[in-house]
């Protein structure tokens, strides 16, 4: 099973624009579409939010672009994989994952863009 987890705007709403937005998270069977997990960011900071969505042993998670701490805890802390699916619902976001046509986050907002823990190179 790998378990997903998408950021919405609100309870059944869109991928929020940006994390800092995120108000409630759905944590998905990417494979077969189940929601595993279903919870509120209530008044939890974004670190906070960023620990819990972690507990849930997700592989990635499917947000829009990060601020550094919250980066930082999902990306080095937990190795989770971050990708954009801004404004989109969670069940369209995770097929196009599963097909490779979400864009990646490689770094949080104002980062380098190149943030894999190894050196940067141009392409």
């Amino acid at each position: 099973m790998i378990k997903i987890a998408c950021l919405l705007n609100k309870k059944n709403g869109v991928i929020a624009d940006f994390f800092a937005d995120a108000a409630h998270a759905v944590v998905i069977d990417a494979e077969t579409g189940k929601v595993l997990a279903d919870f509120g960011r209530a008044r939890m900071s974004e670190a906070e939010f960023a620990r819990r969505v972690a507990q849930e042993d997700v592989e990635a998670v499917i947000t829009g672009p990060i601020e550094k701490e919250p980066f930082e805890i999902l990306a080095e802390e937990f190795m989770i994989t971050r990708y954009d699916g801004s404004g989109l619902k969670p069940a369209e976001a995770v097929k196009l994952m599963n097909a490779y046509r979400l864009r990646m986050l490689p770094d949080f907002i104002g980062g380098t863009g190149c943030h894999s823990g190894g050196e940067c190179h141009e392409h």
